[in-house]
């Protein structure tokens, strides 16, 4: 017989104290489920964004699934129910959903929602990098696929709906908009998985989570996962090093409200990112959240839940605007770039920017010079995966390639903490 025990957690932060909220998240890493749907990362992810209930299902005292599910509204007091990446379970039981569908109906009429929306984190094998020319992946233009790895598709996003009138109503507004804006419309692709087919749900009318993912396996050695990362990949990663871009990784600590490098509070830390993100959005021509997200996604991430990091890149800049580069490497660097050389190649070729920059380097040594942040990435750690959520970059010194040498820090970092996936969190497949 199981039971459904419901906590309704407001879009705040539940202390570690908390009996639920560990139980949650303990949960939710055994079974290995996405971030967005443990007790921290729904704080994270949602804050400010409304309601989350978040489900339990016990069989004989025992937890054995949970579910987060988020409140979205929409106007005349009407409102649709999400839930990302969900519900982890150890078995996809129908009695297990049925005793969730309960609790969620009654949901949807206290919230006067027209449709759930859910976007399982089930998901399939679908291709590994290979040089070859003609692998069907070879040829798309995403610089995630030059860090090779494994790409996985996710089971397309499923809705159930309520009011059949509202939820019509609604897909009619959302197609008039599109009619008249830059914003396109995509809906799922792909074979509705029979078990939700069977539970009433259809093909949903649009994804917020990407299809595709690209997963970097870290029990792997770094000369392997350099070896599966195409040429472009380990020359960018290089090029950076050798360009001088420096990388300090961002955590909040609680107690202290301070980075233990830069002593930066969560509100600088944020201004650094959406400063950046700004040009990003400006150069590319989409939208993104408000700064206030990327600041409580940074205070609840890095200090309370203890998952959120924020990399950022930089180089030093003398007064004519040229970047000022390394001078000699110490040890350090002589063993990265040892890493760094190509698996299949004993040496790396000294490019003529490199070879000229010794020649500068004796007239520019004693220029002052300004560090100047040109790039940035926020990643969290959850379970045995680490997952690259949002990334930014200044319009200036694109050629290099900072961001390339962030992933490269972070992939070391989760490596290092013992995690077992690095993902790249939605790849485009170019259709």
């Amino acid at each position: 017989m199981c039971h459904c025990h419901i906590f309704m957690l407001k879009s705040v932060f539940f202390t570690p104290s908390s009996a639920d909220t560990l139980r949650v998240d303990n949960f939710v890493k055994k079974i290995r489920g996405d971030v967005q749907q443990s007790a921290d990362g729904g704080a994270m992810f949602h804050a400010g964004d409304g309601l989350r209930y978040c489900l339990g299902v016990e069989e004989s005292g025992e937890l054995v699934a949970t579910m987060n599910v988020y409140v979205r509204r929409l106007p005349f007091g009407l409102s649709w129910l999400y839930c990302p990446r969900g519900p982890v379970w150890k078995k996809s039981r129908k009695n297990v959903w049925n005793v969730f569908f309960r609790e969620i109906q009654e949901i949807a009429r206290r919230e006067r929602a027209i449709f759930l929306r859910v976007e399982p984190d089930e998901k399939m094998h679908c291709a590994s990098y290979a040089p070859d020319p003609t692998h069907p992946w070879a040829g798309i233009s995403d610089f995630k696929l030059k860090f090779g790895g494994t790409i996985f598709r996710y089971h397309p996003a499923v809705e159930y709906v309520f009011s059949r009138f509202w939820y019509a109503l609604f897909l009619f507004a959302k197609r008039f908009r599109t009619l008249f804006s830059r914003a396109t419309s995509k809906f799922a692709s792909g074979d509705i998985a029979p078990f939700w087919k069977d539970c009433g749900f259809r093909l949903a009318h649009g994804h917020y989570q990407p299809e595709y993912t690209n997963m970097i396996d870290l029990s792997l050695s770094e000369v392997e996962i350099l070896a599966q990362m195409k040429p472009k990949g380990r020359y960018n990663i290089r090029l950076a090093e050798k360009r001088g871009v420096k990388v300090l990784a961002w955590q909040w600590d609680l107690e202290r409200e301070v980075h233990d490098l830069s002593f930066l509070k969560a509100s600088a830390a944020a201004d650094i990112f959406y400063h950046l993100f700004s040009e990003t959005t400006g150069r590319d021509g989409f939208s993104g959240h408000e700064k206030e997200f990327y600041e409580n996604f940074l205070r609840l991430g890095g200090g309370e839940c203890g998952i959120g990091k924020m990399y950022v890149a930089y180089v030093s800049v003398i007064p004519d605007g040229k970047v000022a580069l390394a001078t000699a490497p110490d040890q350090e660097s002589l063993q990265t770039t040892k890493v760094l050389q190509d698996p299949r190649s004993e040496t790396v070729a000294e490019d003529n920017s490199m070879r000229r920059a010794r020649n500068e380097i004796a007239s520019v040594a004693e220029l002052p010079r300004n560090d100047r942040n040109i790039a940035a990435i926020i990643v969290t750690s959850f379970g045995d995966r680490a997952t690259y959520f949002y990334g930014a970059s200044s319009n200036f010194h694109r050629e290099l390639m900072a961001l390339y040498l962030l992933q490269w820090t972070a992939i070391l970092d989760a490596k290092k903490e013992g995690l077992r996936w690095y993902d790249l969190f939605g790849i485009a497949t170019g259709k």
